[in-house]
């Protein structure tokens, strides 16, 4: 069968029906002599067709099979667990092509790399986990030098219930580069592969930004504003922040608009953010890295202007 296969970096290429049967066809010439009845209604030649057809069957399986572990032409659920062995998760509306982008970085440089351990602790904890890093040979910004710290949520914290310390330490014992030290304020156990237990520094974190936002809108004549608009938003933008805000992100304002959108009947929108709910603003405000921001869904408003 080895005859029939070749492989390329796309995959498995196979030899098709006809392709089998004239390779078996010369086959038999070969060993039974080139005048041997093998046309299609005699006894060898009936034979020779359901040998190629099995084969042919059988290497179109393979065929399959091998697309679905081929980075380069697996697609959808086939990719997906594909990237999962490299600790990756497809973003959101992610194409094919771009998740086999990151995928190749992965390969090339390895998952115990900054963008590779950040890939798989939040694939493994929650999509809330930051990490830094210091590659200098002197402390910066209270980071010690050729270390890294990983920040858990309060929310991806208390989703790993009871033993969330150990199953945090763990996520970042199994994708940690050698002999290179974690920091944090807290930390747990993790078990290598001989089962012996190390000390893994992590910081958990709250959060601690709370803010407001202001929502003023405008009615769209084309479409029909529901009557309970301002619920509705309120629950929309609620729901997309908890996704949007991880540690270290800044407060940017019109990111939030497309939320306010997926509320039927609206025009145009403003959007403003206040630390204190009495200055409020339009700029970005900057969150820092051991802190995250977080939008009560009272602390938002919604008018809408005539």
């Amino acid at each position: 069968m080895a005859n029939f296969i070749e492989f390329t970096e796309d995959g498995l290429k196979i030899k098709n029906f006809q392709e089998i049967r004239t390779e078996l066809k010369t086959a038999w010439q070969n060993t039974f002599g080139e005048n041997i009845d093998l046309s299609p209604t005699s006894p060898d030649g009936h034979h020779i067709d359901l040998e190629a057809k099995t084969i042919n069957s059988v290497l179109e399986a393979l065929q399959l099979v091998s697309t679905m572990f081929n980075r380069n032409t697996a697609k959808g659920n086939s990719l997906d667990l594909l990237a999962h062995l490299l600790g990756l998760t497809r973003a959101e509306n992610e194409t094919d092509e771009s998740l086999r982008n990151r995928m190749s970085k992965a390969y090339t440089s390895g998952v115990a790399t900054f963008d590779g351990m950040l890939s798989f602790l939040k694939d493994k904890l929650g999509s809330g986990v930051y990490m830094e890093q210091n590659e200098n040979s002197i402390e910066v910004d209270d980071l010690a030098p050729h270390s890294f710290i990983v920040y858990i949520p309060d929310v991806v914290y208390n989703s790993l219930g009871d033993n969330a310390n150990d199953i945090i330490a763990q996520a970042i014992w199994d994708c940690k580069p050698a002999g290179i030290k974690s920091n944090g304020t807290s930390f747990g156990t993790a078990l290598d592969l001989s089962k012996m237990a190390h000390t893994v520094y992590f910081s958990k974190i709250e959060a601690n930004n709370p803010f407001y936002m202001r929502i003023t809108i405008t009615a769209y004549d084309e479409e029909n504003l529901p009557v309970d608009y301002v619920e509705a938003i309120k629950e929309a933008v609620f729901d997309w922040s908890v996704r949007e805000y991880t540690p270290n992100k800044d407060i940017i304002p019109q990111r939030a608009i497309a939320a306010v959108y997926s509320v039927s009947g609206i025009d145009t929108v403003e959007i403003e953010v206040s630390l204190d709910g009495e200055k409020f603003v339009t700029e970005r405000i900057p969150i820092a890295p051991d802190k995250y921001a977080y939008l009560p869904i009272e602390n938002i408003s919604v008018e809408l202007r005539d």
